[in-house]
């Protein structure tokens, strides 16, 4: 039976513990790389892994049990600060994407496809913005990637949702643009059959009043606007 020595329990320990760490760090690369796929994995994050991994190779040299956890709590001060730096990445990333979308379609359309967006989700992002700089503040590496990890769940979810949501907004502000241009439309056709009834009647009655032409020009209009909005149902409906 191979004996193990108390060193080695040692090793086999703090490898285990930063085992789970990585385990942990992993799990939000992999989100980077999702999200973030055309910006790549965050340098520095590589940078902090290969710094890990540097102080754990080190670690193996070390005959004395101080030694060898000094080495091995480096390393685990540089998981943390790769996971903390590729959290960011994703809070920021899924942030901007949210924000963006007040770009891409108005207020009315986001709140009649998703109305959670404008109740809910842009006041939670503004105060992640602010969240965002307080964690920054916080010394402890662990506290920050832990309080991190929360938010992304949330904002991750968030962005999810939104995305499901995309062809329906794109569809309402079709509607909504076509219906911009039936009104801009409308308008110029009553202006036009007004002014035209005007011209018709000063050229057929030229001793009828101005106020009489208007009058004519405005019901003319009006029958029109009627006939117009009953066409536009019919076609609708067809």
């Amino acid at each position: 039976m191979v004996e193990i020595t108390e060193r080695e329990q040692l090793i086999c320990k703090k490898l285990t513990e930063l085992s789970e760490i990585y385990k942990s760090v992993k799990h939000i690369f992999l989100l980077v790389e999702y999200y973030n796929g055309k910006k790549g994995i965050v340098v520095s994050s590589i940078n902090e892994l290969r710094s890990a991994f540097d102080h754990i190779m080190r670690a193996m040299t070390k005959d004395d049990s101080s030694g060898l956890e000094d080495e091995i709590d480096s390393a685990k001060k540089h998981l943390f600060r790769a996971a903390y730096d590729a959290c960011e990445v994703i809070i920021l990333d899924r942030l901007d994407y949210i924000e963006s979308l007040k770009n891409k379609a108005s207020y009315r359309v986001l709140s009649k496809v998703y109305p959670d967006y404008v109740t809910e989700i842009l006041p939670f992002a503004a105060k992640l913005k602010k969240e965002v700089v307080e964690v920054r503040q916080i010394d402890n590496l662990e506290e920050r990637v832990k309080q991190y990890e929360e938010k992304i769940t949330q904002i991750i979810d968030y962005s999810e949702r939104l995305e499901q949501q995309i062809p329906e907004a794109e569809k309402v502000k079709y509607v909504e643009q076509l219906d911009s241009y039936f009104s801009t439309a409308f308008i110029s056709l009553i202006i036009g059959s007004v002014l035209l009834v005007v011209s018709f009647l000063t050229v057929i009655v030229p001793d009828s009043s101005i106020i009489t032409k208007a009058i004519v020009g405005v019901c003319v209009a009006i029958g029109v606007g009627v006939f117009y909005n009953y066409s536009r149902k019919r076609g609708g409906n067809g």
